[in-house]
C-alpha cells in the first residue's frame, strides 16, 4: 500500500472513531464529578463551587437536544434568592476517598409563604437512576433506581431490579440521604460509600471514566436530565476525575480496611447478615428454634461442627488472614502491585460469605452423590 493511501485510510478510521464518539454524546448531558469533601452544610457548595452544577434539564419527554437555563436565573438559584418566579433544577456530583455524593437543587417558587397559604410546605419529589459504568454497549449493566422526597425525613425508596449476588449488591446499606431546607427550595443530598461499588470503581485504564446518571424531577409537568423514565440509552454521563496515584491508593486502602472488618466480624459470628434473611449454612438463632432443638436429639450438625468441612473452612479463613500483612503495607507497594493486590484481596474479603456457601454446597453435594 502506498504511503499516501495508507494516510488516507488512517484519517478515515480516525474520522469514524470521532464520529462514533460524537454520536454517543449526542443529545446527552455530560457532568464532571468534583473531587472534594462535601461540607456539613452542603448548600455552601452552591456559592463556593458554582461551576459544578448543571441546569441542563429539559421538559419531560421533550426531544430537544438540551435546554440550557437562563444564566441569570441559574445565578439567582445558586445564590438562594428568587429565580424569577420559576422553579429550576440543578444537579452536581462530588467524590472523595470515602465515596461519592449526588446533590439535587430543587428551587420551589411556591415556598415563600406556603404555610400561611396552604398550611403545608410544597414537596419536591424526584427520582434518579445511576449505572456504575458506561451503557453505550450491548453488555448493559443494570442500573439502580431511587425516589426522593423533600418531606420524607431522610427516607427514600429503592427499586431493586436486580437479584443480589457476589457481583451485584443492593447499595442501600451504604447510602445516606437527607434534604436541606433552603430559603428558595430544597437540596437533596444522597451519599454512597465506595463499599457499595468496591468492584466497579471508576479507575479503568482509559481516557475518561464515565458512569451514567438520569434525574427526573416531578414538578411543573416534570423535567429531565436524561430522557424519560427507564430510558437507559439517554441517561446522561458523569465523568469522574483522573484520580492521582495517592487518591487511588487511599480509596482502595480504606475499602480494604472495611472489607477486613467485615470479614473478621462475619468469621467471629457466622449469623451476621445485613441484607438477607437466613439462608443455609448460616445458623438459626431465633428463640423458638433454639428451644426446640435443645429438647430434641440432634440429627444434624452445623457446618462449623463438621470435622471434614472444618478443614476446608480453616483453609478459607487462613487464606484471608494471610492478607493482613499486605493490607498493612498496601501504601508502600508500587501502583501496579496495589491494583493487583486490591483486586484479589477485596474479592476474597467482601465475598467471604459467598465463598463459604459455595464450598459448603460442594461439600454437601460430594457427600450426597458419592458412590
Amino acid at each position: 500500500m502506498k504511503p499516501f493511501t495508507r494516510s488516507l485510510n488512517t484519517c478515515a478510521a480516525l474520522a469514524i472513531v470521532a464520529l462514533a464518539a460524537t454520536h454517543a454524546f449526542a443529545g446527552k448531558n455530560v457532568l464532571d464529578v468534583w473531587y472534594g469533601q462535601v461540607p456539613g452544610a452542603p448548600e455552601s457548595l452552591l456559592a463556593s463551587q458554582p461551576q459544578i452544577w448543571s441546569f441542563a434539564f429539559r421538559p419531560y419527554g421533550a426531544s430537544a437536544a438540551e435546554l440550557w437555563s437562563d444564566p441569570i436565573m441559574a445565578r439567582n438559584a445558586l445564590a438562594g434568592v428568587d429565580a424569577g418566579g420559576k422553579s429550576p433544577t440543578a444537579v452536581a456530583v462530588t467524590c472523595d476517598a470515602d465515596g461519592f455524593t449526588v446533590l439535587v437543587l430543587c428551587v420551589e417558587a411556591s415556598l415563600q409563604g406556603a404555610i400561611a397559604k396552604t398550611n403545608a410546605l410544597p414537596d419536591s419529589r424526584c427520582e434518579f437512576y445511576i449505572a456504575p459504568d458506561d451503557i453505550d454497549n450491548r453488555s448493559m449493566i443494570p442500573y439502580y433506581q431511587f425516589e426522593l422526597g423533600a418531606l420524607n425525613d431522610g427516607e427514600f425508596n429503592h427499586y431493586p431490579w436486580i437479584v443480589e449476588d457476589r457481583r451485584m449488591r443492593t447499595p442501600t446499606p451504604y447510602m445516606d440521604f437527607k434534604t436541606r431546607l433552603l430559603p428558595n427550595g430544597y437540596l437533596h443530598v444522597v451519599h454512597f460509600a465506595w463499599e457499595a461499588f468496591w468492584d466497579k470503581l471508576p479507575m479503568k485504564d482509559r481516557a475518561d471514566n464515565f458512569w451514567r446518571l438520569s434525574l427526573i424531577r416531578w414538578s411543573d409537568g416534570g423535567v429531565s436530565w436524561g430522557g424519560v423514565v427507564h430510558e437507559a440509552s439517554r441517561f446522561g454521563y458523569i465523568r469522574f476525575p483522573r484520580f492521582t496515584p495517592e487518591q487511588r491508593a487511599e480509596i482502595r486502602f480504606r475499602l480494604l480496611q472495611r472489607a477486613w472488618t467485615r470479614f473478621r466480624k462475619l468469621h467471629a459470628q457466622p449469623a451476621y447478615n445485613t441484607t438477607r434473611g437466613w439462608a443455609a449454612p448460616w445458623p438459626r438463632e431465633d428463640k423458638f428454634i433454639v428451644d426446640a432443638l435443645d429438647g430434641l436429639p440432634e440429627t444434624f450438625i452445623h457446618y462449623t461442627q463438621d470435622p471434614v468441612f472444618s478443614l476446608t473452612l480453616k483453609k478459607l479463613v487462613d487464606e484471608r488472614l494471610a492478607l493482613a500483612s499486605g493490607i498493612a503495607t498496601f501504601k508502600e507497594m508500587p501502583p501496579d502491585e496495589q491494583e493487583a493486590f486490591y483486586s484479589r484481596a477485596s474479592d476474597m474479603l467482601f465475598n467471604f460469605r459467598y465463598d463459604v456457601e459455595k464450598a459448603y454446597t460442594r461439600h454437601v453435594d460430594d457427600k450426597l452423590f458419592a458412590e
